[in-house]
């Protein structure tokens, strides 16, 4: 319950959470499953290491699966500073990280760890992970819901104090430092914060 406190307290997006759901549930079905389950197909990993894929393989030990991670862990360090442990509980369960880190930044590591999951997902079924791009691609994503959220936060209660602009001007100044930042309304926007 602890774990489920802290991602409904630090990511508002409900897609995010939905996949830590799904990930806590064992939704996502694997080739070892489903070889299991039809009675037919290859329990081999879809990622091509030639290993019988289960659920901690597909998520973690296949070795395309560290790689991604150890990518997320790069990002999280380049953008906030902060380098996390490459093991499951830290990247996926988003379990043991510092509680002394300010909120804000403690927020935007949460929501980087669950874009990543979501892009990990959206590749599931195939041979190839998701680079950097698509990780950053759902960053933005939730990073556009925040903000409605956020706006509809303050216009609703009037003693509501935001994070917005503190939680991801790290993110932002990451990607103008890359010249990275999409030429958009948002964008304009998070440039004046």
């Amino acid at each position: 319950s602890v774990l489920w406190s802290n991602i409904i307290k630090f990511n508002t997006a409900l897609n995010a959470r939905f996949t830590l759901v799904k990930l806590i549930n064992h939704w996502y079905l694997t080739p070892a499953q489903l070889s299991r389950i039809a009675q037919s197909g290859s329990p081999l990993c879809w990622k091509r290491c030639g290993q019988r894929a289960d659920f901690i393989h597909c998520w973690w030990e296949c070795p395309q699966a560290k790689r991604f991670w150890t990518t997320v862990i790069d990002l999280i360090k380049d953008i906030t500073g902060h380098t996390l442990p490459l093991e499951p509980a830290s990247l996926l369960l988003h379990s043991g990280l510092d509680d002394h880190l300010p909120i804000s930044l403690r927020s935007l590591i949460d929501t980087i760890l669950a874009a990543s999951k979501l892009a990990w997902a959206a590749s599931w079924k195939s041979s190839t992970p998701p680079t950097q791009v698509d990780c950053m691609d759902k960053i933005w994503a939730v990073l556009e819901m925040d903000k409605i959220t956020d706006k509809l936060k303050q216009s609703e209660c009037t003693n509501y104090k935001s994070i917005f602009a503190k939680k991801w001007n790290p993110y932002v100044t990451y990607l103008r430092s890359r010249d990275l930042l999409p030429d958009t309304a948002l964008t304009k926007y998070l440039l004046n914060l």
